[in-house]
């Protein structure tokens, strides 16, 4: 039950907070540019975005959180009570990919772009 039960609080945690985001005012959300990012042009699809990246981080906490409780299984089904060297590797992968998410996220809304783009090229390149 707690494996199922934390798999799930993880997903209704991740979603919530994309629907959350959706009702906080500007000045609770954490982003770079926010007052660019947030005006009313951009708005919809920034949070659009927001949603979607914040699903791939909470898709990859759930899957090292599912790893982590398979091995845990097995550790306790064969009696060696030891996770081994795979939850190395699973930490090592999740650690990369959200290094990766995160100079993405940073990458992403730390640019302003120009007024000869007219803030459109940003948006759709990425």
């Amino acid at each position: 039950m707690t494996y199922v039960g934390t798999v799930l609080l993880m997903a209704a945690l991740f979603g919530g907070i994309s629907a959350l985001v959706r009702r906080l005012p500007i000045g609770l959300i954490n982003l770079p540019h926010r007052e660019y990012w947030l005006a009313e042009p951009r708005r919809e699809e920034t949070l659009r975005r927001l949603n979607v990246e914040m699903g791939w981080l909470g898709l990859g906490t759930i899957l090292l959180l599912i790893v982590t409780f398979q091995l845990c299984l097995e550790a306790n089904r064969n009696g060696t009570f030891r996770l081994g060297n795979a939850i190395w590797g699973a930490l090592a992968i999740y650690l990369v990919a959200m290094t990766a998410w995160l100079i993405r996220f940073v990458l992403r809304y730390s640019h302003v772009p120009s007024q000869g783009d007219g803030g459109h090229a940003s948006l759709a390149g990425r």
